[in-house]
């Protein structure tokens, strides 16, 4: 296959973000003992049913973000290996401004933004991967439980 097509083809397949998948984070004994943990982060115990897409264009994919432990797990991500990530959270009056960062052996980084406000969330994360130019998505979504 000529080198310019297969780079355009790992593009497009880049370039459609992480996928709904039920095979659990990478690092699932970490994200199992961090469940016991609630109370760490100030979203532990939280999950959030969301639909994303790449920025700029409509959604193409729905997937579960959840909170337990202080860690960050992004569902959709976990076929590509994608581990929990320790996450941040600030308040401000009624909104709960979060930060993680989730990493892949083999499919790179993501770092996550997101604001949570009641029920809802929305935010952004950047999918960066070696050899390939970084990737900015939206999400948002309504709290699952």
């Amino acid at each position: 296959m000529p080198r310019k097509l297969l780079s355009s083809l790992a593009l497009v397949a880049f370039a459609a973000g992480c996928h709904f998948g039920s095979e659990g984070p990478e690092d699932k004994a970490v994200w199992d003992a961090s469940a016991g943990k609630d109370g760490l982060g100030t979203l532990d115990g939280q999950s959030f049913a969301v639909e994303v897409g790449v920025k700029g264009k409509a959604s193409d994919d729905k997937e579960t973000l959840e909170f337990h432990g202080g860690r960050f797990h992004s569902t959709g991500c976990d076929e590509y290996r994608f581990e929990t990530g320790g996450y941040t959270a600030t308040r401000s009056a009624e909104t709960v401004a979060f930060q993680s960062a989730t990493k892949s052996p083999t499919e790179g980084t993501i770092a996550w933004t997101g604001y949570v406000r009641g029920d809802d969330v929305d935010g952004t994360f950047t999918w960066t991967k070696t050899g390939q130019a970084p990737v900015e998505y939206w999400f948002k979504g309504k709290r699952a439980h």
